[in-house]
């Protein structure tokens, strides 16, 4: 695969800005602010490759870009388990369907604490039914309305029925309190496997070495892209292995002092980061 741009040839420019999503290019609110999208535009108009780098499936992150009329040359979804450059999947990590059960019957224990779940790619979402009761099977299928296609099938019974692999197991913890609360507790029972927060109330579980920051460096190589020309912004503990990995990291001023601590230069926005992109390259010309 060739680089982004043959024009670039030797100057030291920044050619693809990768941003997070939640906490990052969208809050609360499921949408982009104007600014940033904007800014994406003008980017990308600048000559600029653009990509996403989140704990979010590839689904949500189409429809997200669909939405706002928005075009990624590049994702990095479920946390750095999958690679999607231009519409073409480039890798994917997977825990197989066995593995996954494995997992869940763990996870049961917690379940009411936590909330496991799997998104396959057409994005249906399955949770462990069969440990709710009725009405509290009811409340949190109110509570995650939000993320789209709620299965009825409980996420057991479908794993051993269709023996699908799993590329992540996400866990909505409800609250800051409760994601810090069981953090050590599931790091400690699941070792052999990266269990990172990914916002204030979601834990995900993916593979050994599976992260942003490994992902990013495949993407890199593949795009034949040194650390100076590749920038990252991102607010959340995830985000932290992507910062190394790249000279130019952003991290927004809302993230923990903690995440700050590795990010070069702190941003309100994606817009005052793509802005930074922007001047620097035109020093660089």
């Amino acid at each position: 695969m060739e680089r982004l741009s043959s024009l670039w040839v030797d100057k030291a420019m920044i050619r693809l800005l990768l941003s997070d999503i939640d906490g990052t290019l969208i809050q609360y609110d499921p949408k982009i602010h104007k600014t940033d999208v904007d800014a994406i535009h003008q980017l990308q108009e600048h000559g600029v490759q653009f990509g996403l780098v989140t704990g979010r499936d590839i689904g949500f992150c189409r429809h997200l870009l669909t939405h706002h009329n928005l075009q990624a040359d590049c994702i990095v979804a479920n946390n750095g388990g999958s690679l999607w450059i231009q519409k073409h999947k480039v890798l994917e990590h997977h825990m197989d369907g066995e593995e996954v059960i494995a997992i869940m019957k763990q996870l049961d224990a917690y379940v009411g604490m936590c909330h496991p779940f799997i998104c396959s790619e057409e994005r249906e979402f399955f949770l462990m039914k069969h440990s709710y009761t009725a009405d509290a099977w009811q409340s949190i299928r109110k509570t995650l309305a939000y993320l789209g296609n709620l299965s009825e099938e409980d996420l057991l019974q479908h794993l051993h029925r269709t023996k699908a692999s799993v590329v992540k197991i996400s866990l909505y913890t409800c609250n800051e309190q409760t994601t810090n609360a069981l953090l050590p507790k599931l790091q400690a029972i699941f070792k052999e496997y990266e269990v990172l927060p990914t916002s204030i109330d979601y834990i995900e579980i993916t593979k050994k070495g599976i992260h942003k920051g490994n992902t990013v460096c495949t993407l890199m190589d593949k795009l034949h892209l040194k650390k100076h020309e590749v920038g990252v912004i991102g607010d959340g503990h995830n985000d932290v292995p992507m910062f190394s990995c790249v000279e130019h990291s952003f991290v927004m001023e809302s993230a923990q002092e903690e995440v700050k601590r590795h990010g070069k230069r702190i941003v309100k926005s994606v817009a005052q980061a793509v802005q930074c992109v922007i001047q620097y390259n035109q020093n660089e010309e």
